[in-house]
């Protein structure tokens, strides 16, 4: 090897018998990182994939449905997936679901929990602010990944594991700890708690299996530095982030602070105009073009910081749920939750942000042996051609 190369190998070797060993290599050079699968390119180009039908909210199981309809979703969802150039998918799904689409589909499964972001069980106890400085919490959260990692290691279609889903966000719980600090501090304390949480879980995921590359959802770059300092044994770092048509400094701040691949967990737009109060699809489309083309310029050796390793976009079909939670869950509903001023199209909206809207496809109230219609929008088509490229 050149000695002006140094390459981090992680192998997987995939052992089912039905279906193709498989190997992955994630390596660094001076032109940037790449992610191989069996000696080809493996640019990660996918969705944070889910099905909700319309009524029903965040806690529906796909998969506690009969068979039956299990396969009509997934042949709904997977066969349009598949003609867009899909290659990785956000979720855990049960094993045998996860080999049934690898094997049917060649989808790739980056396993993600989320580490307690949006509540814990604890002892029988559900606690809805997950306090990260509690022993016995971290503890319930290393013994999930355990289970995680033993049940998942020798799947084909494994790619990565994913901690948590931006848990910077929500470092909300109470201590006499944090609240004897000076105020301006307190989040910080709680920060260093949740990411040193992470190393350990890291380290213990890699003890059981050593063969999959393991990293941190991250609400944007919040807390980099810590991250740098807190979490060395991760492998790379996957971030949730929407800024717009482009990602300003984001690859250059990781590549500076951190030197660790990056991933787009989680990028998008939503089809609603909340300043026309209608769905437009060509902004949409627009940003997730312009978005794609940020993300292939900071791909190894395309004039960027060369550590982009691919995304997932937010998301594949709308969920009505999202705005009421637990109410209105048969309206798709056009208020936003949130102003974001760099979705220019419609920000003269006080709230621009339609967490209901947010799919390349369209999700409708008809529904075919249990699987819902739905109807593709340009975003999906912008895509498609997009994903016929290969950045590396």
């Amino acid at each position: 090897m050149n000695a002006a190369t140094r390459s981090i190998l992680l192998p997987l070797l995939f052992g089912a018998a039905n279906l193709s060993a498989g190997e992955v290599q994630l390596a660094k050079s001076e032109a940037g990182w790449k992610l191989t699968v069996d000696g080809k390119p493996h640019y990660v180009k996918g969705f944070t994939w889910s099905y909700t039908p319309v009524g029903m909210k965040y806690d529906y199981d796909l998969f506690a449905e009969d068979d039956s309809v299990v396969r009509a979703v997934l042949q709904r969802d997977m066969e349009l997936m598949q003609a867009a150039g899909t290659n990785t998918l956000r979720h855990i799904v049960p094993r045998k679901w996860m080999d049934h689409i690898h094997d049917a589909y060649g989808m790739y499964f980056i396993a993600n929990d989320y580490c307690g972001r949006y509540g814990l069980e604890v002892d029988g106890t559900f606690v809805e602010k997950t306090n990260y400085a509690d022993p016995r919490t971290r503890e319930i959260i290393k013994q999930k990944w355990r289970e995680l990692a033993t049940e998942y290691r020798s799947a084909p279609g494994l790619l990565a594991h994913a901690l948590g889903n931006e848990n910077n966000y929500g470092l909300e719980w109470k201590s006499a700890e944090a609240e004897n600090l000076p105020a301006g501090e307190r989040q910080t304390a709680k920060a260093r708690h949740l990411y040193s949480l992470f190393n350990e879980v890291a380290l213990e995921v890699k003890k059981i299996d050593p063969d999959h590359p393991v990293g941190i959802v991250n609400g944007d770059l919040q807390y980099l530095d810590l991250i740098a300092e807190l979490c060395p044994d991760i492998d790379y770092i996957a971030i949730n982030a929407y800024r717009g048509q482009t990602y300003s400094d984001l690859f250059e701040r990781v590549a500076k602070t951190l030197d660790k691949p990056v991933l787009l967990m989680e990028t998008g737009c939503d089809a609603y105009n909340a300043a026309e109060n209608r769905e437009d699809q060509l902004p949409q489309a627009r940003m997730v073009h312009d978005n794609w083309i940020d993300l292939y310029r900071n791909t190894l050796a395309n004039g960027g910081s060369g550590n982009c390793l691919g995304g997932l976009v937010f998301q594949w079909a709308d969920e009505w749920w999202k705005r009421g939670q637990q109410v209105d869950l048969n309206i798709h509903n056009p208020e936003g939750s949130w102003h974001h001023p760099a979705y220019k199209h419609d920000a003269a909206a006080s709230l621009n942000m339609n967490e209901e809207w947010f799919g390349v496809c369209a999700i409708r109230r008809e529904a075919i042996d249990g699987a819902h219609l739905i109807r593709p929008r340009a975003a999906y088509f912008a895509l498609r051609d997009l994903w016929q490229h290969d950045p590396y």
